[in-house]
């Protein structure tokens, strides 16, 4: 929160690896859903994706959630959420979260 000009923005995020057990904690990766998407793009409950995959290979695997999909809330501007905000406060913070959790740059 505070990074965006709209302030009612929170970003969920979902860790996938072996969070618990922080010596076998691999490459941070990042992995971002696409527009009309959430985190299950990447993975389901059952094991099966991309991000499940990596995270078994030993990868320490996030997951973001953009404003207003999946677990993130839609934020007040919600209508006006464009892929440039995405990408001009969204994501460099997510990836100063990873890094700042992991102890990594993430990839």
């Amino acid at each position: 929160p505070g990074n965006s000009p709209d302030g009612t923005v929170e970003l969920a995020v979902t860790r996938l690896g072996l969070a618990d057990v922080p010596e076998n904690r691999g490459t941070p990766i990042i992995l971002l859903h696409g527009s009309f998407s959430n985190r299950r793009f990447w993975y389901s409950p059952k094991g099966i994706g991309l991000g499940a995959y990596l995270a078994r290979r030993g990868f320490d695997v996030w997951i973001p959630e953009m404003r207003g999909h999946g677990l993130s809330k839609r934020n007040h501007d919600y209508a006006r959420n464009r892929v440039a905000d995405y990408a001009r406060y969204d994501l460099p913070a997510v990836g100063a979260f990873v890094s700042e959790q992991s102890g990594q740059v993430p990839h």
